[in-house]
């Protein structure tokens, strides 16, 4: 509700909204390396769950190629409907990873979520 107001000078709020889904993830290493990458990773995914609604829904799942990428940017096609997720006052994300092959430094990654909101 906050973002939304914030975004809209205050004129529209959660309430003016029909329908929240995700429109585009981008994943990001931030130290990538030839050794250290996202082909050291199968597969990630992130959930989403509130007190608004405790069920988890899966907001994406990304197959990561096993060759050099440091990032990656997808569409998912099968977006849950966020509404009653983000009506809630506390909204918890977890993210999920299979390793293909082990690391040998720490990395560290970003996901950005973008939205689509109707």
């Amino acid at each position: 509700d906050s973002i939304i107001k914030a975004n809209t000078a205050g004129v529209f709020g959660i309430n003016s909204v029909s329908s929240i889904k995700v429109k585009q993830v981008n994943i990001n290493l931030n130290n990538a390396d030839q050794l250290n990458n996202l082909s050291n990773f199968e597969r990630v995914r992130m959930t989403i769950q509130s007190n608004a609604n405790s069920t988890p829904a899966e907001l994406f799942t990304v197959n990561f190629p096993d060759s050099y990428a440091s990032s990656v940017t997808v569409a998912p096609t099968n977006s849950p409907e966020l509404l009653t997720y983000l009506k809630g006052s506390e909204i918890n994300y977890n993210v999920y990873g299979k390793m293909r092959r082990i690391t040998s430094k720490p990395l560290t990654m970003t996901i950005a979520v973008t939205l689509r909101v109707n």
